[in-house]
């Protein structure tokens, strides 16, 4: 098939991954990529700003670039990958210009929630022949945007196969790690880190935003001042006796991308109890969930002495990633699949 795809596609994003994955299946892919966008301090504010009041600046010249393209290539799919800054004029231009191209809306993130939306987006939902949606909530969900949605369709969060496996690095001493979490500071995960550190157990973070951390100094906590993505994320997962998964309680989130991450890289994933969780992987066979910071203190002890049952379960949740067919190739079949019905 042949696809304009807009989103997000800079290093390490999980758009480029998926972009990747439609040229693996061997679809014919044009790109709008979405940023980074480097600009001057006062611009970038001023930039932030214009998404806070819902009319995103076009730094990019995306709607421009649509049309050109659109103007001069035929399209079997337009894919948008959260696209804010896409305006509705765009995409009623794309249909004059192609009748028949079929027009999706991918998202990791919860686009029926204010703070994630622009008024360009909320203007554009009605020209989507399919709304993808890692948000189970979203199907049943009485707000207004719900209404304006042709059809929507929901998927588990996926896993690059080409990123997210066992690392081939050696190191002098595999687990590396106790303890590892991978995101950004939020005060419910930092108090459920802290309860960790306290109970003798050493912790190290990577990601944005710890400097208000209240046990940064502490000495079971190993901060990094940043984030890690592709295959330096990979081999920190692998290379940890137990990664954390936390849930973004803003997004409402009862799954995230690391729930399939972390297992797809061979890691022991110790995470937050939910009901997708356990549909994904079997409770204390494929992965370990948690209900308290008591709980998970507990857990957290328990596996670390228990190596030969911890790999066990890291060793089937790779597998199950497998049979269950996983990863973004295998997503993006479903829901092309859904597409063409």
């Amino acid at each position: 098939m042949n696809i304009l795809f807009i989103g997000e596609i800079n290093s390490g994003s999980r758009g480029l991954q998926r972009l990747n994955s439609l040229l693996e299946l061997g679809h014919k892919v044009t790109t709008v990529n979405l940023g980074p966008i480097a600009l001057p301090y006062l611009k970038l504010k001023l930039l932030n700003l214009t998404y806070k009041l819902g009319y995103p600046y076009d730094v990019l010249k995306v709607n421009q670039q649509v049309i050109d393209f659109a103007s001069n290539n035929k399209y079997d799919y337009v894919w948008v990958d959260k696209a804010l800054v896409l305006k509705p004029s765009t995409l009623k231009k794309v249909m004059r210009l192609q009748p028949e191209v079929k027009i999706l809306m991918y998202t990791e993130d919860n686009l029926f929630l204010k703070h994630n939306q622009s008024k360009y987006f909320l203007s554009c939902v009605k020209y989507f022949d399919l709304f993808v949606t890692t948000k189970s909530e979203n199907l049943e969900s009485t707000e207004p945007i719900r209404k304006d949605i042709r059809k929507i369709f929901f998927v588990n969060n996926s896993y690059d196969e080409n990123i997210h496996k066992p690392s081939l690095k050696e190191w002098p001493k595999r687990f590396r790690n106790e303890v590892l979490f991978i995101g950004s500071y939020e005060p419910i995960r930092a108090a459920s880190i802290a309860h960790i550190a306290e109970g003798g157990v050493p912790v190290t973070i990577w990601g944005d935003g710890w400097k208000s951390f209240s046990h940064a100094s502490h000495k079971n906590i190993k901060l990094h001042g940043k984030g890690l993505r592709g295959e330096d994320y990979a081999d920190e997962v692998f290379n940890s006796r137990i990664s954390l998964c936390f849930l973004r309680k803003a997004n409402h989130d009862l799954q995230t991308a690391r729930s399939v991450e972390i297992p797809a890289c061979g890691g022991f994933m110790l995470a937050e109890d939910t009901d997708e969780h356990r549909a994904l992987f079997e409770n204390d066979k494929e992965a370990v969930y948690f209900t308290s910071n008591e709980d998970l203190l507990g857990k957290v002890i328990k596996y670390l002495n228990n190596e030969e049952k911890r790999l066990d379960i890291s060793k089937r949740a790779r597998e199950r990633c497998l049979d269950s067919e996983y990863s973004h190739k295998d997503m993006i079949n479903l829901i092309i699949n859904e597409l063409e019905q």
